[in-house]
C-alpha cells in the first residue's frame, strides 16, 4: 500500500505540473509551437499515466470515471492511428478537435487523479486504524 501512495502522490504532482507548464510557457512564450509541444508532453504524460494506473491501480482504488476517460483515450488514439495509416489528410480536423478538448481531458484527468489519490490515503488510514484497534485487542 506504500508504494501506490506513494506512486499516486507523484502522479498528482506531476499532472499538476504538466498543466501549469503550458499554461506558463504560453505566457511568457507567447509562440504556438512552445505551446503545442507543451500540450503534446502533457497528453504524453496523461496517456502514460493512464498506462501506469491501468497496470498497477487495484480496481477497488479506481474512480468511476476512469474507465470512460480511458474509452475517449482509446478511441482518440484508435481515429489517430486511422487517420495517419490512411491520409494525413484525414487527421488534421481531428488534430483540431483535440487541441480544443486536450485541455478539458486534462483537468478530467488530474480530478480523476485526486480523486483517486483521497481515496488511496483514506484506504491506507482505514488500514492503520484497524491495524492499531487488532493489537489493542491483543
Amino acid at each position: 500500500m506504500k508504494q501506490i501512495v506513494i506512486i499516486k502522490q507523484i502522479d498528482f504532482w506531476l499532472q499538476i505540473a504538466a498543466i501549469v507548464g503550458p499554461l506558463i510557457a504560453a505566457i511568457l512564450c507567447m509562440e504556438l509551437e512552445v505551446l503545442l509541444f507543451m500540450l503534446f508532453t502533457l497528453g504524453v504524460i496523461q496517456y502514460l499515466s493512464c498506462i501506469i494506473n491501468r497496470l498497477l491501480l487495484d480496481n477497488r482504488l479506481r474512480n468511476s470515471t476512469r474507465i470512460a476517460y480511458e474509452a475517449i483515450l482509446f478511441a482518440i488514439t484508435i481515429l489517430a492511428l486511422i487517420g495517419f495509416s490512411v491520409n494525413e489528410d484525414i487527421i488534421f480536423p481531428l488534430l483540431d478537435k483535440i487541441l480544443v478538448a486536450g485541455p478539458f481531458l486534462a483537468l478530467w484527468y488530474l480530478t480523476i487523479t485526486a480523486m483517486e489519490k483521497n481515496r488511496i490515503l483514506q484506504a491506507r488510514k482505514r488500514i492503520a486504524k484497524n491495524y492499531a484497534v487488532i493489537n489493542n485487542a491483543n
